[in-house]
């Protein structure tokens, strides 16, 4: 009980210490007061029931695409994970937030994008997924863009970022610390083309709609999509149904992941 009240009281410092920094307060009250305003236990049922119908096991999928490539993209996950176990111990914290790498992993190595963008890194599970794959596409080509907001809970937040990241992959990543508000724009005004998106950062309707008006008009013509989470609100199913998109759903871990884009093969596959 005492540690519980202690970890609390150190996590109520950090939030009140990083509010104060420039830059961050203002970002931080917008996130709660989404938080506050889009909440609804009620859609979340609602959304999870459309994501169960609808869900489709991953991992028949992918091996229905390439065999040899999930088993390579399952190795990877392996390794990633005992990584990850060193770096908690060396960090002192729990490493967490890791998301469907291994999925993020296999796509890549199999559609070979060459410019990714990527909202929220936390400790970089995602962000060495994509750029592991991209070494193995090709040593010299390919570039991930990352926008992330520190993790304000935790002291010295910036330090975490991406630390699952090794320097030999760090040469073709643009990793941007800040709003997604900001760094969205910014990725937009520097990028021509995007050919694979994936959003794990505000997980607000709002911030999701703010994302795909913001990078719509960089994705290429079968750019591929994925939000994670998308069982916090009614986001995916109403966008992939008013536009009629070609979708897939995928459970990992309780949560689930939604993809839409992509070539049509995709969706020929694993049903």
């Amino acid at each position: 009980m005492q540690r519980k009240a202690a970890v609390h009281v150190s996590q109520m410092f950090n939030i009140v210490r990083n509010a104060l920094r420039p830059g961050y307060g203002g970002e931080m009250l917008r996130k709660l007061s989404l938080r506050w305003r889009e909440r609804g236990a009620a859609t979340r049922r609602e959304m999870i029931e459309w994501c169960r119908e609808r869900q489709a096991d991953a991992a028949a999928w992918a091996r229905s695409m390439d065999d040899r490539l999930w088993d390579e993209a399952s190795a990877f996950a392996r390794e990633q994970r005992e990584r990850a176990v060193r770096k908690s111990e060396e960090l002192g914290i729990p490493v967490g937030g890791a998301g469907f790498y291994e999925l993020l992993y296999f796509l890549v190595r199999f559609l070979r994008p060459e410019t990714i963008v990527e909202t929220g890194v936390a400790f970089g599970f995602s962000s060495r997924a994509f750029l592991s794959a991209l070494a193995e596409n090709d040593q010299d080509r390919g570039t991930l863009y990352s926008s992330d907001f520190p993790y304000f809970r935790l002291g010295e937040p910036e330090r975490i970022i991406g630390c699952l990241v090794e320097p030999a992959l760090r040469k073709h990543w643009v990793l941007l610390i800040g709003s997604d508000r900001t760094n969205l724009m910014r990725i937009a005004a520097d990028v021509a083309t995007i050919d694979l998106l994936h959003y794990d950062s505000d997980k607000s309707y709002s911030g999701r709609q703010f994302a795909i008006r913001t990078l719509g008009p960089r994705l290429v013509k079968d750019a591929l999509i994925l939000f994670d989470d998308i069982q916090d609100n009614l986001h995916f199913r109403d966008w992939v149904e008013e536009e009629r998109r070609d979708h897939m759903v995928f459970e990992f871990g309780g949560k689930w992941i939604g993809l839409t884009g992509g070539p049509d093969r995709l969706y020929r596959q694993g049903r």
